[in-house]
């Protein structure tokens, strides 16, 4: 008897949204069954509502794995071609034009060429070299790794507060740390990163994000947000302020000692904390810095 197909109705789904309670999970609903009631959906948002919260592998063996063998199959074809080449030039065999394309009789280095030249696109792109793999590949490895805060707040997420929400191997990722990337990668000082470490700081109502602000993201009692803006606000300020005081206070200081060698001493060490402080500010070189205090 064949097998007949019976037409859908959406009356008779036991299924339905509509006919479904509408109820909250507890707290204890989503701590038994986190892949349930948390799972990607909620992983994601939470990932996405911060460019820290989002690390991904750069697979750099096997991005070089797949490039050199990408390497060793052209080459392949240019050892074969090379050796057709070698073999039409013989002085044994019936003469053939190996100077022309157009006339070409041998099939096989009309392929190769054809099989190389497909591969050289995909190899070096030289036709949109943007999207080469190579060149995506070298743009990748030259992203800074993730820092090892970005990696805890993934790792807290995945194997401390929601465990099990994600499946154990494809939350292995995150563990690989000399691998992960920051995929929105921000420029920060070394001074908003110092600042940063401080939590009194980062939780501290004046730059703090309240949750309300970020509704999609599910993490209400762990992630804390802060304005980043104001951090750098707060660094630029300071340095505008420290600045002002090195321009000022030593003609002042001067003007109230007599002793030379007092004198030297002091505009010695005004000169050696600004030369440290541009140092650590601008991140230049040193010869830059040195002009920088000099001008």
């Amino acid at each position: 008897m064949e097998n007949s197909i019976l037409p859908f109705s959406k009356s008779e789904s036991s299924f339905s949204s509509t006919s479904l309670p509408q109820s909250n999970p507890s707290t204890t609903d989503i701590q038994a069954q986190p892949w349930k009631y948390l799972g990607y959906r909620a992983f994601c948002e939470w990932s996405a509502s911060d460019n820290d919260l989002f690390v991904l592998r750069r697979f750099t063996a096997l991005n070089t794995r797949v490039i050199l063998k990408m390497q060793d199959e052209i080459v392949q074809l240019e050892e074969e071609l090379t050796e057709i080449d070698d073999q039409n030039a013989q002085v044994h065999i019936p003469p053939v034009n190996n100077g022309s394309f157009r006339n070409e009789v041998v099939r096989r280095r009309e392929e190769i060429i054809e099989e190389a030249r497909l591969k050289l696109r995909e190899y070096t792109n030289t036709e949109f070299l943007a999207y080469s793999h190579v060149l995506k590949y070298s743009k990748l490895r030259a992203r800074p790794t993730a820092e090892s805060h970005e990696r805890k707040n993934v790792k807290n997420w995945l194997f401390h507060r929601y465990q099990g929400a994600i499946f154990p191997a494809e939350a292995d990722y995150v563990t690989h740390t000399d691998d992960l990337i920051r995929v929105a990668h921000e420029f920060k000082t070394p001074q908003r990163k110092t600042l940063e470490r401080f939590k009194v700081i980062i939780r501290s109502n004046i730059v703090k994000i309240h949750q309300k602000t970020r509704p999609h993201s599910y993490d209400p009692e762990t992630t804390h947000y802060y304005d980043g803006r104001f951090l750098e606000w707060l660094i630029n300020f300071v340095i505008s302020f420290l600045g002002l005081i090195m321009l000022i206070a030593p003609p002042w200081w001067l003007l109230f000692v007599e002793n030379p060698m007092y004198r030297l001493g002091i505009i010695t060490g005004f000169i050696t904390f600004f030369l440290a402080l541009v140092f650590s500010i601008s991140g230049a070189l040193p010869f830059e810095c040195l002009v920088a205090t000099a001008g």
